[in-house]
């Protein structure tokens, strides 16, 4: 695409597709809003929810070469949770240019942020994912959860109570312990503290002439021009 898709900015309210991807993992609202936006993009989904640590999926997609997508967007909702995801808030962040005209063959990425929506409260009584890892609670219905009425924010940002070499690994324990967790645990999680959540990898494989190409795509649950993911388990 021609980088002119904002999935989010961080301060600002959600779009309606970006709740309902980072809420309940529903892709279609999202890649509504990108269609009506671009014109000549390609989106699509990359592989079956979830996408566990150290799993991958993949998928190919055929895109023009002519300038029309010379970008790639993602996004992802983080399980278990109320409404984190993972995704590019700059559209202009993934350049595909030197891999649309052959000047690389591929292009790897490692994806270390998670976001806060700012649209459900945080609770995991309305977590989708939650009975999945073993958590009480759970939705019987799609967007069940309270609404927060928030901005989309950086989980442990500057001024987190935990710093930034705080194991990931236990502060995602912290954060998937439902019993008694406090405002004050969640405003204070940081994903920051180790190497990614998870990693794309885009490879040009195809043999055909311009104006088309084909790709193999690797990592999101959800992507626009999707690729490969493979989610990394904290060391």
């Amino acid at each position: 695409m021609m980088g002119s898709f904002d999935t989010f900015t961080t301060g600002q309210a959600a779009t309606q597709g970006l709740e309902r991807l980072a809420e309940d993992g529903n892709v279609s609202v999202l890649s509504s809003e990108f269609k009506a936006s671009t014109m000549g993009g390609v989106d699509g989904r990359v592989g079956n929810a979830p996408i566990g640590p150290q799993g991958s999926a993949s998928n190919t997609f055929t895109v023009n070469t002519d300038g029309s997508n010379n970008y790639f967007s993602y996004a992802s909702m983080v399980l278990t949770s109320s409404d984190f995801f993972i995704g590019n808030g700059d559209p202009l962040a993934v350049d595909l240019s030197d891999l649309l005209s052959g000047m690389v063959s591929s292009l790897s990425f490692d994806v270390f942020r998670v976001y806060d929506a700012g649209t459900e409260v945080n609770d995991f009584a309305t977590s989708p994912a939650a009975g999945a890892f073993g958590i009480p609670g759970g939705q019987s219905m799609p967007n069940q959860g309270a609404d927060e009425n928030g901005v989309v924010s950086f989980v442990g940002a500057a001024g987190s109570e935990i710093p930034h070499s705080f194991d990931a690994l236990n502060a995602y324990i912290l954060f998937a312990n439902a019993a008694g967790i406090s405002d004050d645990v969640f405003s204070a999680l940081n994903f920051t503290g180790y190497e990614s959540i998870g990693s794309f990898t885009l490879t040009n494989v195809s043999e055909v002439p311009v104006p088309a190409a084909a790709f193999l795509f690797g990592p999101a649950l959800m992507g626009f021009l999707v690729y490969v993911v493979k989610p990394t388990v904290p060391k």
